[in-house]
């Protein structure tokens, strides 16, 4: 059968040639939809059958190899290649997609079921631990997830308060200087109120002018005490108008006073600018960024404690879990980055490490060295300075002196050792809890900016 992308095939049955197949099964080699599935499974019970699963099986496998022109069965395996293969592809004389393992190591397919057999039980358990840990992880993203967003909305109500917190400064400043201009303009200047009664001042001398001469032309000394009445009110109404008169020379006078707003322009254009930025955003997240540590903040701190000084950027370098442990991965990662810092995890889930000025490459020199551990809480400064750090075929603090000593690709190694050496270290293998050996579970290196 032809061997075609499986997320185009549709049935086998002429029926249900336009349904997309979901089974294919070795022995009838056939295509079948989810109903064809159900019948099928009924009366062939033994049948092995592929689910068609693009994450899973690329290609529908029919037990034919799959070779150019090889029609013929697989019943060979190829250790060499760890394939299976036919009899044309073992054949001596090689031509044109032929005999493409006859140089190879081939067994028949009997031999390796036994291997085949541990390794899926191995697998087995692989797949099943590592569903687990990806559960884990899983949740752990989800969890982090989660804070991240609540942070992120903490955040914006913390922007938000000091910038209300600014503004309602701004307003109460902004209402201070308003009420203070109407202050000002009312006690030096005129009000609206006066230009109407000076509006009025024309047409109340006229009048006054006119009552006056109407007492002069009424005068008799048989209405003194009206006539004299009258006189004090035209006494009053001058007083009035001489009132306004002065109000309204005391403002013409006054014209020629100013006020302005302070700051000038360059202040408040500095002003403009410091609000434009104004405000930092400083990225705590993952400031050191290690799985190991975790999320265990005193660890952290009493690791930062140690440094020469407190770093800006930490930087991960290194994973093991995910760069891989050999030594060459190491030096390339760590090429030109110092310094660095390394997080060391056991199996027995003991954390300890070092810290060095120089590049991971042969053995270096630092006076600045020094190695610690988690579990006594201590830092050990290097006493050999010569024997500081050391990386190629392997790698570790204090080579020919052993301090912390790790094989290339370590995590296969349960004999990986710690001791005294180039490092003021009290008892001898006092960073690992007592014991020479070690199985690393993990390790990380970070640079330090």
């Amino acid at each position: 059968m032809e061997n075609q992308n499986n997320n185009s095939k549709k049935c086998s049955l002429s029926e249900h040639k336009e349904i997309d197949a979901i089974m294919y099964c070795q022995e009838c080699k056939i295509l079948m939809c989810n109903k064809c599935d159900f019948n099928h499974s009924n009366l062939f019970k033994l049948h092995h059958k592929y689910k068609l699963d693009k994450d899973n099986i690329k290609d529908i496998f029919t037990g034919f190899c799959k070779e150019e022109n090889h029609l013929e069965i697989l019943e060979f395996f190829c250790k060499t290649h760890n394939k299976l293969c036919c009899a044309s592809c073992l054949c001596k004389i090689k031509k044109k997609s032929k005999g493409q393992h006859h140089d190879c190591d081939v067994c028949i397919i009997e031999e390796i079921k036994d291997k085949k057999k541990n390794e899926l039980n191995d697998n087995i358990k692989y797949l099943d631990d590592l569903s687990k840990n990806l559960e884990k992880s899983l949740n752990d993203m989800k969890n982090i997830f989660k804070k991240f967003n609540e942070d992120k909305e903490k955040l914006k109500i913390d922007i938000q308060n000091v910038f209300t917190r600014i503004r309602n400064i701004i307003n109460k400043r902004e209402d201070q200087l308003l009420l203070e201009v109407d202050k000002q303009f009312d006690n030096l200047f005129f009000k609206e109120e006066v230009i109407k009664e000076f509006e009025k001042l024309p047409n109340k001398i006229k009048l006054s002018l006119e009552n006056g001469k109407k007492i002069m032309k009424d005068w008799n000394e048989n209405k003194l005490n009206c006539l004299i009445n009258d006189c004090l009110n035209l006494e009053i109404n001058i007083k009035d108008i001489n009132k306004i008169e002065k109000i309204v020379k005391k403002a013409i006078l006054n014209n020629s006073s100013k006020f302005v707003f302070t700051p000038k322009e360059d202040e408040i254009n500095k002003l403009i600018d410091s609000i434009k930025i104004f405000g930092k955003l400083n990225n705590q997240y993952n400031y050191f960024p290690s799985e190991i540590l975790n999320n265990n903040e005193d660890n952290k701190n009493l690791i930062l404690s140690w440094l020469p000084k407190r770093p800006n950027k930490i930087t991960l370098l290194l994973n093991s879990q995910i760069d891989g442990d050999s030594c060459k991965t190491l030096i390339e990662k760590c090429k030109g980055k110092t310094p660095t810092l390394v997080v060391i995890k056991t199996i027995k889930d003991i954390i300890f490490g070092g810290y060095t000025n120089q590049e991971w490459n042969n053995k270096e020199k630092d006076d600045k060295a020094f190695v610690y551990s988690l579990k006594t809480k201590k830092k050990y400064k290097v006493k050999i300075p010569e024997y500081a750090i050391h990386a190629s075929s392997w790698w570790g603090f204090g080579p020919s002196k052993n301090t912390i000593i790790l094989h290339d690709n370590c995590l296969s190694h349960s004999d990986n050792w710690v001791g005294d050496g180039a490092y003021d270290i009290p008892q001898a293998f006092e960073l690992n809890g007592g014991e020479k050996y070690f199985g690393v579970k993990s390790f990380e290196i970070f640079h330090l900016g």
